[in-house]
């Protein structure tokens, strides 16, 4: 059985996140390889940081796994959401 690998959008380290990354941001958790990846925009210093589970427990893990799988069949609308909230920005 492959490893479960999962991802959480990391905002830059800038001062000045706009709407649609800070909306990434909040979104939570993704399977690797599945999702938007930044940059979401031209000047995105944000990255996909993996989660760790050592130490989490088995339900609260699991937990996590169905929010990457809810997200994964969201993605669409998930990325267009962010898309609109910078075009809002400007």
């Amino acid at each position: 059985m492959a490893p479960i690998v999962l991802e959480r959008w990391s905002v830059g380290y800038s001062n000045a996140h706009c709407p649609g990354c800070r909306y990434m941001a909040g979104v939570g958790v993704f399977h690797r390889g599945a999702g938007p990846y930044p940059p979401l925009h031209e000047h995105c210093t944000c990255t996909r940081s993996s989660i760790v589970s050592r130490g989490m427990s088995r339900q609260a893990f699991l937990v996590l796994v169905g929010e990457a799988d809810r997200n994964g069949r969201r993605t669409a609308r998930i990325e267009a959401r962010a898309r609109n909230l910078l075009r809002k920005r400007g």
